[in-house]
C-alpha cells in the first residue's frame, strides 16, 4: 500500500520546467558518494529517481543507470538523450510506485535521495530497498535534515507548507542504520553539510524576511564549524551488505 503523503500533482508541477544538470561537483552528498563509493562496471538503481541529479554521480563513476518514479518523465526520450550525450550507460527508467516495483534483478546499489521522509512507512520504503541489493553491494539513502533544531525552526517560520511533506521523524540515519540489522556493514551514518538553507519558491512576508536575514548571519557563524546534527542540511547512511 502506498504511504505517501505528497499528492503527485504537487510533484509534476515541481518537474515542469525541471532543467536536466548532475549536482555540482562541491555537493557534499556528491562528495560523499566519491569518497565511499568505488568506481565500477555494476547496475545502479535509484528510487525516486527523476530528474536524476543524483543518479547520474553513478554514470560518471562507471555504473549503468536504473531508475524509477511517479512521475511520466522518467520515460521521456529528454532524459534518455541527455545521458546519452554523458555517455553514461542506461539499463531501464521506468514510471511505477515503488511498493508496486517487482524484479529478480539484484543491484551492486540502491539508493533514494530526499525519499523516503515522504512516507508513513519510511521503515517498510527502507527494508525494500534491501530486498534488491546485492551482497557485497551498496545501499545509499539521504534525506534533508528537518529534525535538526536548526532547519525544523526555519522550515515552521517560513516553509511550513514544504514542512509538512515530510514525515520528521524518519529523518533519524541511526535509525536506518539499526533497521539494517548485522547483515552489514556501516560505513557511513550521520550528518552532512555546512549550516545552510532553502525554501520552496512561494511569497515572503516581512516576518519571513526577516527570518531569513536572522538565518543567513546564524550560518556564516556556525560554518566554522564541523557537520552537526543541530544544524547540518541532510541525513545519509551509506552501507555494504555483507550477507
Amino acid at each position: 500500500m502506498n504511504h505517501s503523503i505528497v499528492d503527485q500533482k504537487h510533484w509534476d508541477k515541481r518537474y515542469e520546467e525541471q532543467i536536466l544538470d548532475i549536482v555540482n561537483i562541491n555537493n557534499p552528498i556528491r562528495q560523499l558518494i566519491i569518497k565511499y563509493i568505488p568506481p565500477g562496471n555494476g547496475k545502479c538503481f535509484e528510487i525516486g529517481a527523476y530528474p536524476c541529479r543524483y543518479l547520474s554521480i553513478f554514470g560518471t563513476l562507471g555504473y549503468e543507470l536504473n531508475g524509477i518514479d511517479t512521475t511520466h518523465k522518467i520515460e521521456s526520450s529528454e532524459l534518455k538523450t541527455w545521458m546519452e550525450n554523458n555517455n553514461w550507460k542506461i539499463g531501464f527508467l521506468e514510471k511505477i510506485n515503488f511498493i508496486d516495483f517487482n524484479t529478480e534483478k539484484k543491484f551492486d546499489i540502491v539508493c533514494s535521495f530526499g525519499f523516503i521522509e515522504h512516507f508513513k512507512n519510511w521503515k517498510e520504503i527502507i527494508l525494500k530497498h534491501t530486498e534488491i541489493l546485492k551482497k557485497d553491494g551498496y545501499i545509499i539513502i539521504e534525506t534533508p535534515n528537518f529534525a535538526g533544531i536548526f532547519q525544523r525552526v526555519f522550515h515552521i517560520l517560513v516553509d511550513y507548507d514544504n514542512y509538512k511533506r515530510h514525515i520528521i521523524k524518519s529523518m533519524n540515519p541511526k535509525k536506518w542504520a539499526d533497521l539494517l540489522g548485522n547483515n552489514y556493514e556501516i560505513i557511513f551514518e550521520g550528518y552532512v553539510g555546512k549550516a545552510s538553507f532553502w525554501h520552496e519558491n512561494q511569497k515572503i512576508n516581512i516576518f519571513q524576511r526577516i527570518v531569513i536575514k536572522c538565518f543567513s548571519i546564524i550560518c556564516r557563524i556556525v560554518k566554522k564549524f564541523s557537520y552537526s546534527r543541530l544544524y547540518s542540511p541532510y541525513c545519509c547512511l551509506i552501507a555494504k551488505k555483507t550477507a
